[in-house]
């Protein structure tokens, strides 16, 4: 497959809720390969563009928006995952806006010489941005193990945590589009042996 970005392979990396993104993702910037999280992208867009805070505003509200400025990501949780509609108009405001940060950041990073970038996204096929990329990586791990995960990390109910589920495509529909499928089912060494196996080879891969 040639590159979409000229010479820099762009790897993207997504999953379920709870399925272990970050993890892999670590993998790869302990290999020092540069690694963009399209979540804290959009955190800093929503709380930093002018444009996207008004929109913002005027879809869901002034108390979308915390004293300090940032985005009152619970009150915005509880509205989007329980009205998929209201999920669209937002990820409409927002999703555009970070593939252009993210095609701005990549072409910045490869004038520097990275050969290989990767992208952290929970929606890279919802949203469309898998068309930006060679590969994209889809981690899974199985579903209770997965709710364990997010119940114990985030102090989230069973059911707020199932709510998020739902409102993202099926594990079996990613695997099915997925280039690469990493099972994180198994113990921490486990995973990082598949790691280092898969990061040596998409670093070989980058390598003119």
């Amino acid at each position: 497959m040639p590159h979409v970005n000229g010479h820099t392979l762009l790897v993207g990396v997504t999953g379920g809720i709870g399925s272990g993104k970050t993890l892999v993702c670590r993998s790869f910037e302990r290999a020092r390969v540069a690694v963009l999280y399209a979540d804290d992208i959009a955190k800093t867009i929503s709380a930093t563009n002018a444009a996207v805070r008004r929109e913002i505003r005027s879809l869901l509200g002034a108390s979308a928006y915390l004293p300090d400025g940032s985005l009152n990501r619970e009150l915005v949780a509880s509205l989007i995952f329980s009205r998929p509609a209201l999920k669209k108009r937002l990820d409409r405001i927002v999703h555009p806006r970070v593939r252009r940060a993210l095609r701005q950041t990549v072409k910045r990073l490869s004038s520097q010489g990275h050969r290989l970038v990767v992208i952290e996204a929970a929606l890279i096929y919802e949203s469309g941005m898998d068309e930006m990329l060679d590969y994209v990586i889809v981690v899974d791990a199985p579903r209770e193990q997965r709710i364990r995960r997010v119940m114990r990390r985030d102090g989230a109910s069973r059911s707020s945590v199932e709510r998020r589920m739902r409102a993202q495509w099926s594990t079996g529909k990613k695997r099915r589009l997925a280039d690469v499928v990493v099972d994180n089912g198994g113990s921490p060494a486990d995973l990082r042996r598949a790691m280092k196996l898969l990061v040596a080879l998409f670093k070989r891969m980058s390598t003119p």
